[in-house]
């Protein structure tokens, strides 16, 4: 840790209310669409998991220590990404078709397929939504050396790169609104939103809290009244709405919110005792916060059965607000059952193996 690097050891109930949030917001981007509003909302929830990956690990790197880095993140992050693209591989595809009740047949079919179906997780992506992890497995790659390059930045110099990206996003994306092509292209990508995640762990930019929330407002307002007024210019710079100013400052905004939400919480707490109340819900924020990455893996396969299934078209209909919450919360339950037996029974087996076989290396 370098001087000016502040993150909580403690089980911060507000970054783990976070997580569970953005997991929420990405099971809404792939559900049907909804309001404007609601859809504007839930596009934040994926850049937030980038920044948070970022805050918590990015500090913790060092460029001497990438075997036991690298180690550390295969079994956390790859082997249940495995397990979850296997069971994809070998539960979907074998079936003749993208979603298919199980049965006695198919799982037997499945258990034959699982070679080849670990093979192809190295193909590309196995359903829709785990383009992720081979972005977030890629940042992986070059995390031990980007925070050691990341804390050498004095606070001007890191305050410089935040503005360069920044800057260079809006360039990208804007100026072929009005005919001029920028000639760089996305050349930070997904990585930019972890630097933001870093440089909120330095005490000059947690200074700036109350600045970024006001200017991710201010910002996220503007970017409702263009989809309303406007949508041909939204039209034209959609195709990197993930990576482009309006969408990374209400980000860092709904980020320094809750920062802001937890100084006062803990604060108003010091040397005080936590209540009752406070302790389990901070149990039960912590529980779900821990199966964020679970949930993510496997809501592609039940939002695909609840679009098929389970689609309740008359409150759909009557409500479309009520239906995006029904759907979201419905699904997040779902993937949450399954991961509980998932994780703790398949994943939890593989991780032995895995230990069993790297202790005798």
């Amino acid at each position: 840790m370098i001087k000016g690097i502040k993150i909580s050891e403690k089980n911060d109930i507000m970054l783990d209310l976070l997580r569970v949030l953005a997991c929420l917001c990405v099971i809404g981007i792939h559900t049907p669409p909804g309001s404007v509003l609601f859809s504007r909302v839930a596009v934040l929830g994926l850049p937030m998991f980038f920044l948070l990956t970022g805050y918590f690990l990015l500090p913790r790197c060092n460029g001497d220590e990438v075997l036991s880095f690298y180690k550390d993140r295969f079994e956390k992050i790859v082997i249940p990404f495995l397990c979850y693209g296997l069971f994809y591989r070998c539960w979907i595809y074998p079936a003749g078709k993208i979603i298919c009740v199980p049965n006695k047949g198919i799982i037997l079919f499945g258990l034959k397929y699982i070679p080849t179906a670990l093979l192809q997780n190295f193909n590309g992506p196995v359903y829709f939504h785990f383009w992720f992890m081979y972005e977030l497995i890629a940042l992986y790659l070059i995390f031990p050396f980007l925070g050691q390059g990341l804390k050498a930045l004095s606070d001007k110099a890191l305050r410089s790169l935040l503005i360069l990206m920044v800057v260079t996003q809006a360039l990208v994306d804007y100026l072929p609104v009005v005919g001029v092509e920028f000639p760089f292209q996305h050349y930070f990508g997904w990585m930019m939103y972890a630097i933001f995640g870093y440089a909120f762990t330095r005490e000059f930019l947690q200074k700036k809290y109350k600045t970024f929330a006001i200017v991710g407002g201010i910002v996220f307002v503007l970017q409702l009244a263009v989809y309303k007024f406007l949508p041909e210019f939204a039209d034209k710079v959609q195709h990197s709405s993930d990576l482009n100013p309006w969408m990374i400052l209400p980000v860092c905004g709904w980020f320094a919110i809750m920062q802001m939400l937890s100084l006062k919480l803990y604060g108003s707490r010091e040397g005080k005792p936590a209540s009752k109340g406070y302790e389990v819900a901070r149990h039960i924020i912590g529980f779900l916060a821990a199966y964020t990455f679970s949930v993510y893996m496997m809501q592609g396969y039940i939002i695909s059965w609840w679009n098929e299934s389970c689609q309740l078209v008359a409150l759909q209909a009557a409500n479309i607000h009520v239906w995006d919450f029904v759907t979201i919360f419905s699904v997040f339950g779902m993937c949450l059952v399954f991961a509980l037996f998932y994780d703790n029974i398949v994943v939890a087996l593989v991780k032995k193996i895995y230990c069993l076989i790297a202790s005798k290396i």
